[in-house]
């Protein structure tokens, strides 16, 4: 966190032309760039700013999670309370990847080469 406050700080010292320089580069590319000018200063920083901002967004996950629901809470069952439409999701998405035969339980491994 003293990383992330201090480069703070020196993105406040940066002149108005500057500013508008690095606004118009999207953040992953504007990290990519001056990998090399902040890795000495802020090398943790700079290797979580590549890890955010190389994640691509997507909707699928919060589609899955409507799908389910729409599943669960139909209209024989319109009378679920909030906290159990929750649950039985939670029991759904559980209960397939239980059953799910193939399932790499390497890739859940901190170490998969200890398996």
């Amino acid at each position: 966190t003293a990383a992330l406050y201090a480069f703070g700080s020196l993105k406040k010292s940066w002149s108005p032309s500057e500013r508008a320089q690095y606004a118009a580069a999207s953040s992953f590319h504007w990290w990519d760039n001056n990998e090399q000018t902040y890795n000495s200063t802020f090398p943790k920083l700079v290797e979580l700013a590549r890890l955010v901002f190389a994640v691509t967004t997507s909707s699928a996950a919060s589609e899955r999670a409507w799908s389910i629901f729409d599943l669960i809470h139909c209209k024989k069952r319109n009378r679920l309370t909030k906290d159990k439409a929750e649950k039985l999701a939670y029991i759904y998405i559980n209960l397939a990847a239980a059953e799910t035969s193939w399932m790499d339980v390497a890739r859940w491994q901190e170490y998969p080469e200890s398996v």
